[in-house]
């Protein structure tokens, strides 16, 4: 199983030029960032919290973060600080399915 998230990094592209017109590139020493290519434009990107940027496809076509322990990041060995965890709040509904529709426990 693949996990996806990401964002936009606040630092930017800086000088980095995107070698085709479209897709996805890791970033040089930064294992949960890479370079989103659109139009030739390059927007560096951050792989959401725990996750690092999968750069297995070599066709660069593959926006994936995967599980850190999924990717090797031994050539790109920078990673971002994990962001803490956020409890929601307590779930006062349980809702529950039957054949003929949806009702609240509770």
């Amino acid at each position: 199983m693949r996990a996806q998230q990401s964002f936009v990094s606040p630092e930017g592209s800086g000088n980095w030029q995107c070698p085709h017109e479209f897709g996805y590139y890791p970033h040089d020493t930064a294992c949960d960032k890479y370079y989103s290519c659109e139009s030739g434009v390059a927007t560096l990107m951050t792989c959401g919290n725990g996750l690092a940027f999968d750069n297995t496809d070599t066709e660069f076509l593959k926006e994936n973060c995967d599980y850190r322990h999924n990717v090797d990041c031994a050539t790109r060995p920078e990673l971002g600080r994990l962001a803490p965890a956020v409890h929601a709040a307590p779930c006062r509904h349980l809702y529950r399915a039957t054949r003929t529709r949806p009702y609240v426990h509770g």
